[in-house]
């Protein structure tokens, strides 16, 4: 027979068969909708009348005998053949005990779903029947999500049953009349779908975000699901039906409501959409009910939650937009998406809520197959979306949640289905409006508060001096680098060296506890060492920035009182103040070589004695020095580190000039945890691209920015060819405005776990930082400008 002769029809792909193919071919390797069946056959098995059972469902259902082909084509067709024959695979495991029948069962599974189908061979379908003992086989059947929806898929189930029933019993088959899936594909041909069009472009005006899931961890999936059967109690089933009763919706409804105002909760916004599907058999297509093919369609729905939303009439306004969805249920998602404002390349959500409405498949094997009994079915299905929740009505109505494990842990999708009960029940309360409604239970909200305060450190960081808990770390990890800078590594004990060699010579210069003494330098390492000679001398730097106008300089150091300056050679030219000594520095003060100019002070500071002063604009036009003590900075990081979590392994940068107090964050911020700090040259901090590079090179992973410097670093970013190429862990703004809708592109590119964006607010009186916000994507929906966040525990000064 010819190619053309074995062809029996051609058609277009219904709505759903264009989302499936292209995902199918998006990720060919990852087992994209491939669903498999499993179940324990107990009798006997009549090979002869399982074969022309299947044969006999081959010949009656087209789809079965049906592939995809797109190649030469403007458009992917389905292909129909003639006959095919279904692969049948079949083994003897007799021999095995238990366990190892168990263990094999699993490789054999997992290989057949990483063999998957190719689209364009027919079948795609397959069968293997393994025998596990005399009377037990175990079936798996595999076929592609291509072919069958939820309602076909029990229905041929029910057929298999009467058919195999009839043949092994020598009879002959009494099944109902069929109508083939092209008889629906010639149907929705004829559809005017004119109106689809107009219809979902005013369901999803405005709507450019998707809503985010929380997820454990961004990225891209690795294949793994799992299921979890979350059932509610009997009572709690019935106690649902009746609130659906009393405010005139179906159970749908209300599960869907529920979701709705759960996702809402979890995305912190008032306008979600999330996937749902319908069942696409059209009331005037005579026969639909027994069609087998791929007739539902996934589509997205937009839900409103206000606060203010009486519970009732808000579920019964959900209700008639579903009525007007399923008018417009056979546009295709793609073209759905494409009418949206959501950008090319994302999704329009990332789950997807399902009311089963039709009998699963488990109720197609409740009886005999002849003198068969089926028993421990199991059904694996992989989608394309991290998480997807079938609510299966009964007397105990079931959440059967599919979820990624890459994306999501279990203690997650468990809570999150805890939630949705409390929103189910809470929802039938009379009167209450949706902004009451309680997602948790007491004990769970004990522990969020809790979770909400970070832990105390292991060692209480207020008492003592900055430098002190310097000579800690230094001692700890000696070998551990500390600088990375143009003038070299330093070690933390190098650096812990040639500061101690600095403090002996201020304090020859009559430096003593409280003294201010005047740092103008590059940024360095030489500041670092600098700074901390200042403080082990018992005094508190002054940081004068060389960008600084001359006049502005001599005005920091009149109204200080600054006798002694740090400098360099360079610099040392714009000091003419005649009342301050200036300590040049040179590359010997850097690598001090005698060890008696190098042996630690006795620490003489208090918490309260000023560590540096930094001199802000002034609200009068004049410059006012700020005195910042010990005391504060230690306080800053103990009152901070359970959110935080910075460890040896960090690697900081110092962007910011010693005169600004973004400064104070980064230094101490690395040297007080064993961290790194990647001194960044001034040029380099003018150049995004160049930053961007030195990012990646030196492995950082706490960035510290303002809102203006990031806009023009996330350009840059988006040059790298690869998107993960950052080892950032935490991006923390500071030091002006940040304005949420200015991290669209960046969230859409990274996401919002990895990095975290924090955003921390205060000045320098205050100590850097008074507040915290952890930033989500889900913010960009909520039209918010800036975000202060909570204060920062432990405020005291």
């Amino acid at each position: 027979m010819s190619k053309a002769a074995s062809i029996e029809e051609i058609f277009p792909l219904s709505p759903l068969q264009k989302g499936l193919l292209f995902h199918t071919l998006y990720a060919p390797g990852e087992g994209m909708y491939f669903e498999q069946l499993t179940c324990e056959l107990h009798g006997r098995l009549d090979e002869k009348a399982f074969a022309e059972t299947w044969r006999l469902l081959a010949a009656r259902h087209p789809i079965l005998r049906t592939a995809f082909v797109w190649k030469g084509q403007r458009e992917p067709v389905q292909v129909v053949h003639r006959t095919i024959e279904i692969p049948w695979q079949r083994e003897d495991w007799r021999e095995l005990g238990p366990p190892e029948q168990a263990a094999k069962l699993a490789v054999y599974l997992d290989a057949d779903r990483r063999r998957g189908f190719l689209p364009n061979r027919a079948p795609l379908m397959r069968l293997a029947t393994l025998r596990l003992s005399d009377q037990v086989w175990q079936l798996v059947w595999s076929h592609h999500h291509l072919l069958l929806d939820g309602w076909s898929f029990p229905l041929l189930l029910r057929e298999f049953g009467l058919a195999y029933g009839a043949l092994s019993a020598g009879g002959t088959p009494a099944l109902p009349p069929a109508r083939p899936f092209g008889t629906y594909l010639q149907w929705l041909r004829r559809r005017d779908a004119s109106q689809d069009e107009r219809f979902w472009r005013a369901q999803l005006r405005g709507f450019a975000v998707p809503t985010p899931l929380t997820v454990d961890r961004p990225g891209r999936s690795s294949g793994d699901y799992e299921v979890i059967d979350f059932a509610l109690e009997e009572a709690e089933t019935a106690r649902l039906q009746q609130i659906a009763r009393e405010h005139q919706v179906t159970l749908n409804t209300l599960s869907q409501g529920a979701y709705a105002l759960v996702l809402a909760r979890y995305a912190r916004t008032d306008d979600v959409v999330f996937g749902v599907t319908v069942s696409g058999r059209p009331a005037e297509l005579p026969g639909v009910e027994n069609i087998v093919g791929l007739f539902i369609n996934t589509l997205p729905l937009r839900v409103n939650v206000p606060d203010d939303a009486e519970a009732g009439p808000w579920l019964r306004s959900l209700q008639e937009r579903q009525i007007a969805l399923i008018e417009h249920g056979h546009a295709g998602l793609g073209d759905i998406q494409g009418w949206s404002d959501i950008p090319r390349g994302q999704q329009l959500f990332e789950s997807l809520f399902v009311f089963i409405n039709y009998p699963p498949a488990d109720t197609a094997l409740s009886s005999r197959f002849g003198e068969l009994e089926p028993r421990e079915l199991r059904f694996v299905e992989r989608t394309n979306y991290p998480l997807t929740i079938d609510v299966l009505p009964g007397v105990r109505l079931t959440l059967r949640t599919a979820f990624d494990t890459a994306r999501l842990d279990r203690s997650t999708v468990l809570r999150m289905l805890g939630h949705i009960r409390c929103a189910l029940l809470a929802l039938g309360e009379p009167g209450v409006r949706l902004g009451q409604v309680a997602l948790v239970t007491g004990a769970e909200r004990t522990a969020l508060l809790a979770a909400s305060t970070p832990p105390p450190p292991a060692e209480d960081l207020r008492e003592g001096a900055l430098h002190a808990w310097f000579e800690r770390q230094a001692a700890a990890t000696p070998n551990g680098i500390a600088v990375t800078s143009a003038a070299g590594p330093f070690t933390y004990a190098e650096l812990d060296r040639a500061a101690n060699a600095i403090a002996h010579r201020l304090r020859a210069l009559g430096v003593q506890r409280g003294t201010l003494v005047g740092l103008f330098l590059e940024r360095d390492a030489p500041v670092i060492i600098a700074l901390l000679g200042i403080l082990k001398a018992g005094g508190a730097y002054v940081p004068l920035d060389p960008i600084y106008p001359d006049e502005r300089l001599e005005y920091t150091l009149e109204d200080s009182g600054v006798t002694v300056v740090i400098t360099s050679n360079d610099l040392a030219g714009r000091l003419s103040n005649p009342k301050t000594i200036r300590l040049e520095l040179d590359a010997a003060a850097l690598r001090p070589e005698k060890s008696e100019d190098c042996a630690p002070l006795p620490c003489t500071n208090e918490p309260d004695d000023p560590a540096y002063v930094i001199y802000t604009s002034g609200s009068t036009g004049r410059p006012k020095g700020c005195i910042v003590t010990h005391r504060n900075v230690l306080r800053l990081f103990t009152a901070t580190e359970g959110w935080f979590g910075f460890k040896p392994t960090d690697v900081w940068t110092f962007f910011h000039s010693a005169a600004f107090d973004f400064s104070v964050w980064e230094i101490w911020g690395a040297l007080l945890y064993g961290g790194r700090l990647v001194v960044v040259p001034y040029f380099t901090s003018r150049d995004p691209a160049a930053f961007c590079e030195l990012l990646v090179r030196e492995r950082v992973t706490i960035l510290n920015q303002t809102p203006s410097a990031f806009r023009q670093l996330m350009k840059a970013e988006e040059n790298l060819a690869d998107a993960h190429a950052l080892a950032l862990r935490y991006v923390i703004f500071g030091g002006e405005p940040l304005e949420l809708a200015t991290l669209r592109s960046w969230l859409v590119r990274h996401g919002d776990s990895q990095p975290q964006l924090i955003n921390m607010y205060g000045i320098t009186e205050t100590t850097v930082h008074v507040t915290y916000r952890r930033i989500r994507q889900s913010d960009l929906a909520s039209n918010k400008g800036s975000v202060i966040g909570a204060p920062i525990p432990d405020q005291a000064l």
